[in-house]
């Protein structure tokens, strides 16, 4: 609850780019933490990150209504705000999916393997947990550099509706 208190007034005194740009750099940060589990043999080190990750939603799911009335005219303003609001369920549904393909193929190479060491290496093994961390880190990074690069003004040139244009 705090977070949304801080995210309205980040969005009251900062652009829209700014606030975007910080929450970019918490979940690239907090990504990362959560890596440093394995290093450091603790598992606060994955709360932490993941309480980071966290911290940020609000300020993600705050920006959508704002983007939607400065980057869309009227008219697509519904299907804009429907799309960006569903961008976050369909990533969760994503890294799921990535997870299950992940745990199907380790488990194929434990079957088909002949060595009896193997069987330790099954998917919710610290390891296993790790290397699927580490591709969802790496997802995640390459989203956060992505955004870095191309969303580079708060405001399209020219203001799509009337909405876009108060401020």
């Amino acid at each position: 609850m705090p977070s949304f208190i801080v995210a309205t007034q980040l969005y009251n005194t900062m652009t829209l780019r700014k606030v975007l740009l910080i929450c970019s750099i918490l979940i690239f940060i907090g990504s990362w933490m959560r890596l440093l589990s394995k290093p450091f043999d603790s598992i606060w080190w994955l709360i932490a990150g993941q309480t980071i990750i966290g911290t940020s939603s609000p300020l993600t799911t705050g920006g959508v209504s704002i983007i939607a009335n400065y980057w869309f005219a009227d008219n697509e303003r519904g299907k804009a705000t429907s799309f960006m609001m569903m961008s976050n369920p369909f990533g969760i549904f994503v890294s799921f999916f990535i997870q299950v393909l992940y745990s199907i193929s380790i488990n194929n190479n434990v079957k088909n393997s002949s060595d009896p060491e193997d069987e330790a290496k099954i998917i919710y093994t610290k390891e296993g947990v790790q290397q699927m961390l580490l591709i969802e880190t790496i997802f995640t990074s390459f989203a956060c550099l992505y955004f870095w690069v191309v969303f580079r003004t708060s405001r399209p040139p020219s203001a799509p509706s009337l909405a876009a244009t108060r401020r």
